[in-house]
């Protein structure tokens, strides 16, 4: 129901309007606007979105000061803090299916190293180990995994189902859990610090079982 108030001989309203129009103020400016409903905060999509934001908000503390410093330029030009301007373009790219970089603007001129996979299940049922070795270091900065119903199925953001931290050791391993049951492709992208990115050489179709 919307509200009227009367303050010194002017009008003013808050509220929804059969269920159509919204009145309402921001920072003591009123506004009118259609009424906007909830849709589906869980889709592929908005769920890679939040994991990336969550994957690039751990990372920027340990960042060098230096990477840091380049974020500045666009910072400044939104007049926001260089870790907002970092997570903004990164997400933008994402998007855009882009790795992120460290580094304002992003180069891809580094080598993001080669890696080969040597999946193992993983004894517990829905959860899955995947090891990667690298045969190549680069300037590897970590891994996305996408997962998807046949062999060579496209890699899109609705499909990525995790990004990991690369650490300087050869081997890697990881464990997924929570997995659908039943078989599935799974797939990973090798990415660097300056947001180049390449496929991993293979691609393994596992089997995920339900509990009993």
């Amino acid at each position: 129901m919307t509200k009227l108030r009367g303050p010194a001989l002017s009008q003013a309203a808050s509220g929804t309007i059969a269920g159509a129009v919204t009145i309402s103020s921001w920072k003591g400016r009123p506004y009118i606007k259609r009424r906007s409903t909830i849709t589906d905060v869980n889709t592929a999509p908005q769920i890679s979105s939040r994991q990336m934001m969550s994957w690039l908000a751990a990372q920027w503390s340990p960042m060098p000061d230096e990477k840091k410093l380049t974020w500045l330029k666009p910072a400044q030009s939104k007049n926001i803090p260089g870790y907002n301007a970092f997570l903004e373009e990164n997400l933008q790219r994402w998007a855009q299916l882009k790795s992120p970089t460290q580094t304002y603007p992003a180069t891809e001129d580094t080598s993001s190293g080669t890696a080969g996979t040597y999946p193992l299940i993983y004894p517990h049922p829905l959860a899955l180990r995947l090891t990667f070795r690298i045969y190549t270091l680069g300037d590897a900065w970590g891994f996305h995994l996408f997962r998807g119903p046949v062999y060579g199925f496209p890699l899109t953001v609705d499909r990525h189902i995790a990004t990991f931290l690369k650490e300087t050791k050869p081997l890697e391993t990881f464990f997924l859990r929570d997995q659908p049951a039943g078989d599935a492709w799974y797939v990973g992208q090798i990415f660097s610090h300056t947001g180049k990115k390449q496929h991993l050489s293979l691609s393994y179709k596992l089997r995920t079982i339900p509990f009993a």
